[in-house]
């Protein structure tokens, strides 16, 4: 199979202009489903597929990368949205503080790894599945 690199982008270049295009759509899409959790008062775990859906064919589109380091990048995307879904879900359209969010990044990641009861399990399953998403599909393989 033969690749067209029109644009002669590098390795680098690729992994900057595919972060550079999926940071914002991702943190937009996570600040939306934020606030419609928000106003429903349901949280709802099936919007990290979506949103993982999102990134992976963002960063695939205008990234066009084939390194493992193009994954890695897109799941810290991913992981910085799921953050920022939680932070909108909690707070709504207010303005968070930075003593809010210093304290508000522990308790969260600590209450994603929480396993107590069946929906805190479904839950974490669905973030290692939606992971799995952005892992497999945000390169050209």
């Amino acid at each position: 199979m033969k690749m067209y690199n029109f644009n002669k982008f590098t390795g680098g270049k690729r992994l900057w202009r595919g972060t550079l295009y999926t940071l914002p759509i991702g943190i937009a899409t996570a600040i939306a489903i934020g606030i419609v959790q928000h106003f429903i008062s349901i949280q709802l775990s099936l919007s990290y597929l979506l949103i993982a859906y999102i990134i992976a064919n963002t960063f695939k589109k205008y990234g066009r990368s084939v390194s493992v380091q193009a994954s890695y990048i897109a799941i810290a995307i991913f992981i910085v949205s799921v953050l920022v879904i939680d932070l909108f879900t909690i707070i709504g359209f207010r303005l968070p503080t930075f003593a809010f969010l210093g304290v508000f990044t522990p308790v969260i990641l600590i209450e994603k790894i929480n396993i107590s009861s069946i929906p805190a399990v479904i839950n974490l399953l669905i973030i290692i599945y939606s992971i799995n998403i952005v892992y497999n599909n945000s390169r050209i393989v």
